[in-house]
């Protein structure tokens, strides 16, 4: 297994994590190389995944009793966990098919490389998913050393009434920075999430229902004094979010103003790492924190046919991940800062967020655009390019 140019990328990677090749057990999930590479082909040569899976739990796994297996490719992670979804799942934490063994998940270095096959020809991901591999790597290098499996600890809680809420403000009311987070379906705010720290928010609903599904018991009364609050706390805090131009528009839809907006993570993410491609709180947080890939539990709510506590959960999730991640986002910042010497934290809060209630603004109003000077100018060009 992984020899040729992939089989360098995993030494390479698997050296920088401290590790030696030679100190792994380095196996493929088939044994037998699919026709043109291609899992889907494998019946070709008489070959099944399903049994060449259930083998390689028999025979290896089960016989081995890792403390942790790193599933390199989609098929590793179907194999080990029974998910699929490597660029959502990489760098997780997880628990195996066994419900015992910890595995984690990385892209296949040869998804770095352009894939050429007839009409099936595409490039391959960009290089600089190599840093996300190392990274993955490294943790799992880290996890190797012992078999229990540590993952952060959330209380999340849902606001039944407005007491539960004027409780959680209470608890936190010489704090004021906090991460905040709204769900929204068909592009209606339905509830709000608060953390003041890594490991504790709350969700409250914020409408009663919408058409016939049901989103909280509490009355008019009840739902307006919750509003208050929640209006009261939006214009105290110093706000955390991410990709918070979306969550600041949906408010502002429904009366809410968020004056104080303090730290976005994806914006501190373009400062620390801006070749990141990707910059999903999944993502992100698959860097900055111990919590796995969670963002299904989101994209598989159906209003009215899902519990709405699910979405609420959900939602205080996010709160905390977002609180995590600023958090440790501003380690770096800190260290980047002494290490090359430059101002990246003024850089930051004072140029980079300084620029999001203009962008906001731009956005949501649009630019008024002169047409007949467009015109002339159309013109003009034309005729000097010609």
């Amino acid at each position: 297994p992984f020899v040729g140019p992939t089989g360098q990328m995993l030494n390479d990677f698997l050296f920088k994590a401290g590790i030696n090749r030679s100190e792994c057990y380095i196996t493929n999930v088939v044994k037998f190389r699919p026709p043109l590479n291609d899992f889907k082909k494998l019946h070709l040569i008489n070959v099944d995944l399903n049994e060449s899976i259930k083998e390689l739990w028999e025979n290896e796994i089960n016989k081995f009793r890792p403390n942790c297996i790193l599933a390199v490719g989609d098929v590793a992670l179907e194999a080990i966990c029974g998910v699929s979804g490597i660029l959502n799942y990489r760098g997780s934490i997880l628990t195996a098919r066994d419900g015992i063994t910890k595995c984690i998940p990385t892209i296949h270095p040869a998804a770095l490389f352009s894939h050429t096959s007839g009409e099936d020809s595409r490039g391959g991901l960009s290089y600089v998913y190599s840093k996300l591999i190392e990274a993955d790597i490294i943790r799992a290098a880290e996890e190797s050393l012992t078999s229990t499996i540590i993952l952060p600890s959330r209380d999340l809680t849902i606001a039944h009434n407005s007491l539960d809420l004027v409780r959680f403000f209470r608890e936190y009311e010489k704090l004021d920075k906090c991460a905040v987070d709204i769900e929204s379906s068909n592009c209606v705010p339905i509830c709000i999430g608060f953390a003041f720290n890594r490991h504790h928010a709350i969700s409250v609903p914020l409408l009663q229902s919408i058409g016939q599904a049901k989103l909280t018991d509490m009355g008019d009364n009840e739902l307006d004094e919750c509003w208050r609050i929640i209006d009261k706390e939006l214009r105290r805090v110093k706000i955390i979010g991410q990709n918070f131009k979306y969550d600041e528009f949906k408010l502002g839809l429904i009366g809410f103003e968020t004056p104080n907006v303090y730290s976005d993570t994806l914006i501190k993410t373009r400062v620390i790492f801006p070749e990141l491609p990707d910059k999903r709180l999944c993502t992100i947080s698959s860097l900055w924190t111990r919590e796995p890939f969670y963002k299904d539990d989101g994209k598989e709510f159906k209003l009215g046919k899902s519990k709405i506590d699910q979405l609420l959960i959900y939602n205080g999730r996010d709160c905390c991940v977002e609180y995590e991640v600023d958090e440790e986002q501003e380690k770096d910042l800190i260290d980047l800062s002494e290490r090359f010497n430059v101002p990246l934290m003024s850089y930051y809060y004072d140029y980079m967020m300084k620029k999001h209630k203009f962008y906001l603004k731009l956005e949501t109003t649009g630019k008024l655009v002169d047409l007949e000077r467009q015109k002339e100018l159309k013109k003009k060009y034309t005729q000097m390019q010609n």
